[in-house]
Formats: structure tokens, C-alpha cells, sequence
């Protein structure tokens, strides 16, 4: 075997050894990037369903006669974008703060599945009171968490924002 010959198996394999290197380090990364950029689309994905959908028709008054979740499509808007129904913020408090039989878990399994590792917190504020709060009672402050905030008006003309966090 000639000299260069070694020298160039070695010099292969260095480079070699250096870019798997590399592409394993960054593993973890590209990981963590992938779960940030999960939470932060399903936050904006249940504000779009709160905000810009008006439900199955009814759901309030199904919800709050005894019809199960898993029968109806949530959503707080009347018909026009961006101004939510006062009534449907209320049932909604009233879903997730066991006044119908439910609570948030059972909401929360709703929005992802009952075998969800996700926390959701939705919360509707005027500014000066919270209408409508649901989310968990301990938060779980090691996750990531991404928060979306929208605006949109009350159907009695009140400015309410609209907050959903995952994490």
C-alpha cells in the first residue's frame, strides 16, 4: 500500500466521521424546532375554530341541554367574522367549569383526542373581566408553550381578546 493511499482512506474517514458528527448534533434541534412549530399551528388553529366558526348549529343549547361533546362543533362566532356570540363565550365558560357536567379535561380531550399530551388554555377577556376561562388548574411551566392572541368584538359591541395557549 502506497502512502497516499492511506492518507487519503484517512482523510475520508475524517470527513466522513465529521459530518455524521454534525448531522447527530443537530438532531435535538431540529426536534425541538419541529415541537415548537407543532404547538404554535395548533394554537392558531383552535382561535381560528373559536373565533371564525359558528358551531353546529345550536351547540350552545345542545351543550347546556345534556347533548354530548363529541356531537357538536364549538365555535363562538355569529354570522359575521370576527364578532363573537356573548351566549356561546358563556356556555363555553360554563363547559370547561363543570356547569353542564363537563369540565376541562373532558374539553380539552374534545379540542385534541383523549390520549393528548397538550395542555390548552382558552381565555376571553374584555379587559376588565375574564368571560370565559378554560384551561387546567396546575399549569405545567416545563414545556414549551406558545400563546396566540386575537381581537374580535361581542355581539353586545364590547372588544373582547381572545387567547389560546398550548403547551
Amino acid at each position: 500500500m502506497d502512502i497516499e493511499f492511506v492518507l487519503s482512506i484517512i482523510v475520508f474517514l475524517s470527513i466522513i466521521s465529521f459530518v455524521t458528527y454534525v448531522i447527530i448534533s443537530n438532531i435535538p434541534v431540529f426536534r425541538t424546532e419541529a415541537a415548537a412549530e407543532d404547538i404554535r399551528s395548533k394554537s392558531y388553529e383552535i382561535s381560528q375554530l373559536l373565533l371564525l366558526d359558528k358551531g353546529t348549529k345550536n351547540w350552545a343549547k345542545d351543550v347546556s341541554n345534556g347533548v354530548p361533546l363529541d356531537e357538536v362543533r364549538i365555535g363562538l362566532s355569529s354570522e359575521r367574522r370576527y364578532v363573537l356570540e356573548a351566549t356561546k363565550v358563556e356556555v363555553l365558560d360554563g363547559l370547561c367549569n363543570d356547569a353542564y357536567g363537563y369540565g376541562y379535561k373532558d374539553v380539552r380531550d374534545w379540542v385534541f383526542g383523549p390520549s393528548s399530551v397538550y395542555d390548552v388554555r382558552i381565555n376571553v377577556t374584555d379587559g376588565i373581566e375574564t368571560l370565559a376561562f378554560c384551561g387546567p388548574i396546575v399549569s405545567r411551566t416545563q414545556r414549551p408553550e406558545f400563546q396566540t392572541v386575537r381581537f374580535a368584538a361581542l355581539d353586545d359591541g364590547r372588544i373582547v381578546k381572545l387567547l389560546v395557549s398550548v403547551s
